[in-house]
């Protein structure tokens, strides 16, 4: 007898017939796509031709030419190739009818999307489809509880909210559950928490591609710059050269990461102890530089969200945030930038808007002015508009104001007068002293991007809030228009009177519409839209306190992925101081769409203006892309619209919704990947890349710790969806939110905040919809295994055998097998206590007959290709352990099956495992 160990098997595939997809994901991926391209007779298309037929029908609208001169059509493995198109004719290509055995699954998808996109509106149907009375189990909402193995805990949450989300399993990212959801053959909610964090990876995975060949020029304008001080120099007050050899040497030895020679000797010692302050990135420190005291936050300069993953990115987060964070005081006002101590000192200081206006000579060189203005225009059609005095402003301010030579002696007061009133700022992006009203003036080379987040934050603090200096999730929620987020934070507008006003004010910043055309403000917009209760047919679960909660919990997600993607151009602020889914039904959020329709059109515009920097395979296959990941939301808003018209789905859309991911074998060997989920992502990787992560978004000088947002998990959810047709329960993934506070020393990346305790992250708004698995009981199974070769053979309706045991009697408990669908292919039952029981597991004669090799006897095989996963039940208490490991096949193997023990609880004494 031996001790029975992990769980399951190698995750399957379902168990039906179904067509080979198109995506593949291993080290073959290569090898299959050869293969798919020599089994085309027709020859290879020209780079021409193709990316005339693409322009043809849009996709590169936008784009232009697909690459520089001397490219030819991208290879495959470029990092956004859509490689189903490999090998395809140009004829194809402009139909998206490019069909091979591996591509007939995702050609049914666009035919769908076609006939829903051309399909009438359908006006708003006259009979309101009934609401779930809450108690009865129609054959919609049994079906999917009996295969989802719900406890008594999880039927009272559906009763009580309509909804659940369950916490007794939990996957890596949306990706990993929609897939689980298809290898069950459950019926489909679609989140937003599965849009946006598609949103989330696939923003992350082109920012990367886009600021490389901005990185590597901004480097070498800045070398370019830095060689041309000392002749420049010479016509500068002398400690005005030396200001700008030690920034610009400080930038360079941070995106070069090794030390830069500096134009003059004596500015090396300081450059080096900057770098080195740079790179320990611990915490708030007073520092000389450029002539007075200041406070600087070097936590900051800690590689954080995507930028923590390679050396190359961290480089260039290190640089970017010395040019966009390290300022240049240029009129005080009512007090100096990143001020000293806690009183406000208005003193100006000459010398740093000297500096700036030096800094931007060397810029407006012709050999670098037109780098700076694209790294620019690129930072804002990232993150929007800056408040600080960028290099060609300066260059015009100087101009404006007659300065030919900085030694003038009136050249500040000259400069102070062309600055006059403008330039008035509304965020606090560096720590500055209480009671400052109108901040100063700075100037940076990429400027601090103020966010309608970072501008909304000084409404809710001190000192526009006395003596209030944190912030959490609800803050973010409320703020963002979500009223019932109120309710976790009634303490605070309790003990400050001016609160209340302030959400009000901060709300007007936040919501206000957003001009400039950036990708922030869409996605922005996209995010608070879910707090907006569209008009039409809602399911009736849609209300109460719970469903308040889970968009609180949507909107903390969605907002902490913005700032996670953004941690670089975005200004933090500072206080004061294909199985076959059976139905599907998409969350009816119209907002979320047309936002993110928005956000696709953006970024084609940023793609067309960096095109003659990226490689011609990069620009193909982000216009191909952007040009799916439109014709999804576009599909997804007309589903929308329907449902809020009050109807069910169509065929099409049932058939399209249904299709969000497959997973099938090929046969290279690889697992094919596709689904319309996979066309919102600009490749494989971001698709299956974890949805768990960290973001900091506001720092306190006074309380001394920052804060944080960010997601742990993902869960699935249970909707029962009463519009459309008679209540049907749903699945879906939702996103597990959570706050954190740490201290200002050290910022933490994603890899820290996955070290985490669970007792250090924070989620109430969860308790009221989560459920939580009932404690294991304490027993021992030992797992007896069948008879091998040699032996006897096993009866033919034996499945397996157990030997179980309890301190004290327990009731009944009984071993289901399933299959790849969650479908029980075979059960055993027997009493527990302290008594040890042989409990069989035997075969359903549905099995047997749809099976008739389960009569072969053990060691055969014969039983191989059945048994996908076990479930416990004992009591209240219900254990399902479905394998994860390795990727679909079309098998299963029973013999491979097993309790798993690290669920069970046996107290001492009372059995030994």
């Amino acid at each position: 007898m031996r001790p029975a160990a992990l769980a399951l098997v190698a995750l399957v595939s379902c168990a039906r017939s179904s067509t080979p997809a198109v995506r593949a994901t291993d080290a073959s991926t290569d090898a299959s796509r050869r293969a798919t391209s020599a089994r085309r007779e027709s020859p290879r298309p020209s780079r021409q031709a193709a990316v005339e037929a693409l322009q043809n029908r849009g996709i590169f609208a936008a784009l232009g030419a697909a690459g520089g001169a001397g490219s030819g059509w991208p290879e495959p493995n470029g990092p956004f190739q859509r490689h189903r198109y490999e090998g395809c004719s140009p004829e194809e290509l402009a139909a998206h009818d490019c069909v091979s055995d591996d591509h007939l699954s995702q050609r049914l998808l666009a035919q769908d999307a076609r006939t829903i996109l051309a399909a009438s509106r359908r006006p708003a149907r006259a009979a309101p489809w009934p609401s779930w009375d809450r108690r009865t189990l129609t054959p919609g909402i049994r079906r999917v509880a009996d295969r989802m193995g719900l406890d008594t805990r999880s039927h009272a949450a559906l009763r009580r909210n309509g909804f659940a989300v369950l916490d007794r399993e939990s996957f890596d990212s949306p990706y990993e559950a929609l897939r689980e959801i298809y290898r069950r053959e459950l019926p489909l909610y679609v989140t937003p928490d599965a849009i946006l964090h598609a949103v989330f990876r696939s923003h992350e995975a082109l920012v990367e591609t886009l600021e490389g060949p901005l990185a590597a020029r901004l480097a070498s304008a800045l070398a370019r710059a830095h060689a041309a001080l000392p002749a420049a120099a010479a016509q500068w007050p002398a400690e005005v050269g030396r200001d700008v050899d030690l920034y610009l040497t400080v930038a360079r030895s941070l995106l070069a990461a090794e030390a830069v020679s500096p134009a003059f000797a004596d500015t090396r010692a300081e450059a080096t102890r900057l770098v080195a302050k740079v790179d320990a990135a611990a915490g708030l420190a007073e520092e000389p530089l450029f002539g007075r005291r200041r406070v600087l936050d070097f936590g900051i300069f800690a590689p954080r969200g995507p930028y923590a993953e390679r050396e190359e990115r961290r480089r260039w987060f290190r640089g970017a945030t010395w040019l966009s964070r390290v300022e240049f005081n240029v009129v005080s006002r009512d007090c100096r930038s990143s001020q000293t101590g806690t009183a406000p000192d208005p003193t100006e200081t000459p010398r740093e808007a000297l500096d700036a206006l030096a800094l931007a000579e060397l810029l407006a060189r012709d050999d670098v002015r037109d780098t700076v203005a694209r790294a620019e225009g690129y930072w804002s059609s990232l993150a929007g508009r800056r408040e600080d005095v960028p290099p060609a402003e300066l260059t015009r301010l100087r101009a404006a104001a007659g300065i030919t030579r900085l030694d003038a002696p009136d050249a500040f007061e000259r400069l102070s007068r062309a600055v006059g009133e403008g330039f008035v700022r509304t965020a606090r992006t560096h720590p500055m002293p209480e009671g400052v009203s109108r901040l100063p003036v700075i100037a940076t080379v990429l400027g601090p991007r103020v966010v309608p987040d970072a501008a909304m934050t000084w409404h809710l603090v001190h000192d526009a809030i006395p003596l209030r200096f944190d912030l959490g999730a609800a803050d973010v929620a409320l703020a963002l228009g979500h009223e019932p987020a109120a309710r976790y934070l009634a303490s605070d507008l309790g003990r400050f009177p001016g609160l209340r006003d302030g959400f009000t004010r901060a709300r007007a910043v936040a919501l206000a519409p957003t001009a400039g055309g950036d990708l922030y403000g869409a996605w922005f917009e996209a995010v608070r839209s879910l707090a907006r209760r569209p008009p039409g047919a809602l399911p009736s679960f849609m209300q109460g306190r719970a469903w308040d909660d889970l968009r609180m919990n949507s909107l903390v997600a969605g907002f902490a992925q913005i700032r996670h993607a953004n941690v670089l151009e975005a200004a933090a602020s500072y206080d004061g101081a294909a199985c076959a889914i059976p139905d599907a039904y998409v969350d009816p959020t119209p907002d979320l769409y047309d936002a993110l329709l928005v956000y696709v059109a953006r970024m084609r515009a940023l793609v067309a203006r960096e095109r003659d920097w990226l490689p011609a395979e990069d620009c193909a296959g982000l216009g191909l892309y952007l040009d799916e990941a439109e014709r999804t939301y576009r599909v997804l808003r007309r589903v929308v619209a329907d449902e809020l018209a009050g109807h069910a789905l169509t065929a099409a859309q049932r058939r399209f919704v249904g299709s969000v991911v497959e997973v099938l074998p090929s046969s290279m060997g690889a697992p094919y990947h596709t689904g319309w989920y996979l066309d919102l992502f600009p490749g494989e990787e971001p698709a299956m890349k974890t949805g768990a992560f960290v973001t900091d978004w506001y720092a306190s000088v006074n309380a001394g710790h920052v804060a944080y947002l960010g997601v742990r998990a993902t869960r699935l959810g249970l909707f029962v969806v009463d519009r459309g047709g008679a209540p049907r329960l749903m699945v879906g993934p939702v996103a597990r939110a959570y706050e954190h506070t740490g201290g200002l020393a050290r910022r933490l990346d994603d890899e820290a905040a996955g070290e985490l305790p669970e007792a250090s992250v924070r989620d109430p708004w969860a308790a009221s919809y989560t459920v939580t698995p009932t404690p294991p009981p304490p027993v021992s199974i030992d797992d007896e295994g069948l008879a091998d070769d040699d032996e006897a053979p096993a009866p033919r309706a034996v499945a397996g055998r157990f030997t179980v045991r309890a301190r004290a009697p327990q009731g009944t408990m009984s071993v289901e097998y399933l299959d790849a669908r969650g479908a029980v292919v075979a059960r055993g039952r027997t009493a527990m206590g302290p008594t040890a029981a042989t409990l069989l597991v035997q075969w359903l004669p549905a099995t047997l007959r749809a099976h008739p090799r389960m009569r072969s006897p053990a060691g055969t095989g014969g039983r191989a290709g059945v048994v996908c996963a076990t479930r416990v039940r004992l009591g209240e208490w219900i254990s399902v352990a479905p394998s994860r490991s390795g990727d679909h096949e079309h098998a299963c193997d029973v013999d491979e099956v097993y309790i798993d023990m690290d669920t069970l609880s046996v107290e001492e004494g009372a059995a030994t495992r």
